[in-house]
């Protein structure tokens, strides 16, 4: 767990699982404040994940390693 500060006083935190982690490599996964897809028809292997707090929204990708 690591936190992200942002224009709050508090930073936000999330903790992932492995079976959020894992269910996002077949299929969309998450509730609430965390979301987690596979990029499907993209050509290359890459997940996104959606974080969300009250002071935004971060969209994250992570593209699979060759």
């Amino acid at each position: 767990m690591a936190p992200f500060f942002t224009d709050t006083d508090e930073p936000a935190e999330w903790v992932l699982g492995r079976d959020l982690l894992a269910d996002g490599l077949t299929g969309s996964a998450g509730c609430g404040d965390i979301w987690i897809w596979p990029a499907v028809g993209r050509g290359d292997q890459a997940m996104y994940l959606v974080l969300r707090s009250p002071a935004g929204t971060a969209l994250l990708e992570r593209r699979q390693r060759a």
